[in-house]
């Protein structure tokens, strides 16, 4: 009774966070939803323009999968559940985390807009499969296995620099990103002014 009375108890922000069951989720699995909003929001704009979209969001990608397998290292070493002793078990828990992503939320989203666009513009959707197809298989790649090498990087070195380099991937992604949205503005806008001047 005695050791029950001097027992911490969870503070009523802790005992829901720990009863909404996220920590009752495998780091793999917690790292893929924490990411997973930038993982759609790039989705669709390569799914909308199959080429040019997945090059503009083609370093956010790297960045953010990259990130991905940090946060499964930091979620493994900080959960509750024993941490892998050897680093093929931080490779193996980032390639999972990879695979949700890219094989489940990447396909969704691709099959969605698909499904959607259909009926509006079948010839296009039709003409641009190749391309789509082509992408998907190379983000599902890239995803699985820069998440693997950033869990991998978490177990090898530890965390005190995973935040910094998070911020750092984060923001170099982004920056090329707009960058290379800029461009691609740029370029359709002088070849939309091209045409007019022509005609």
């Amino acid at each position: 009774m005695t050791e029950l009375m001097h027992t911490p108890q969870p503070t009523g922000f802790e005992s829901n966070f720990s009863k909404s069951g996220w920590r009752r989720l495998k780091p793999d699995v917690r790292a893929a939803i924490l990411v997973s909003p930038a993982v759609i929001l790039f989705e669709m704009f390569s799914s909308l323009a199959p080429i040019a979209g997945f090059t503009i969001t083609f370093p956010l990608a790297l960045a953010t999968y990259l990130v991905q397998g940090l946060l499964v290292g930091r979620l493994v070493k900080t959960g509750a559940t024993t941490a892998p002793s050897n680093p093929i078990g931080y490779i193996r828990l980032g390639a999972l985390s990879g695979v949700w992503t890219s094989a489940v939320v990447s396909t969704a989203v691709t099959l969605i807009i698909l499904v959607v666009a259909t009926p509006f513009s079948l010839g296009a959707i039709l003409l641009g499969l190749p391309a789509i197809l082509a992408a998907s298989l190379l983000d599902i790649c890239l995803n699985i296995g820069l998440s693997a090498l950033g869990a991998w990087l978490y177990a090898q070195l530890g965390g005190k620099w995973a935040a910094g380099l998070s911020c750092f991937l984060g923001l170099a992604g982004l920056t090329l990103t707009c960058s290379l949205a800029g461009i691609a503005a740029a370029l359709v806008i002088s070849l939309l002014s091209g045409r007019i001047h022509l005609h």
